[in-house]
């Protein structure tokens, strides 16, 4: 199943949705580079993200691959049910 993570700038006020396979997952590149979008300007370094899940769960960044892509989480995977 599924899972559907909503990301949000909040110093932008811009938001996408990504679809990945379960949690944890890599983003794949064209993932991270809609995530990338997001903020719009080449040299930004904002990176002030919120990220959920359809219920609301908190997300979290746990790691990044060796290219330099998120690798995401549930922050407090105990209350997840």
């Amino acid at each position: 199943m599924k899972t559907s993570l909503y990301v949000q700038n909040m110093f932008h006020g811009r938001m996408c949705v990504l679809e990945v396979p379960s949690l944890p997952a890599a983003l794949t590149p064209s993932q991270q580079r809609k995530v990338r979008a997001l903020c719009g300007l080449k040299d930004c370094a904002c990176w002030a993200h919120v990220i959920r899940d359809e219920a609301g769960n908190a997300i979290a960044i746990e790691s990044y691959t060796d290219d330099g892509r998120w690798v995401l989480g549930y922050a407090y995977p105990e209350r997840v049910a």
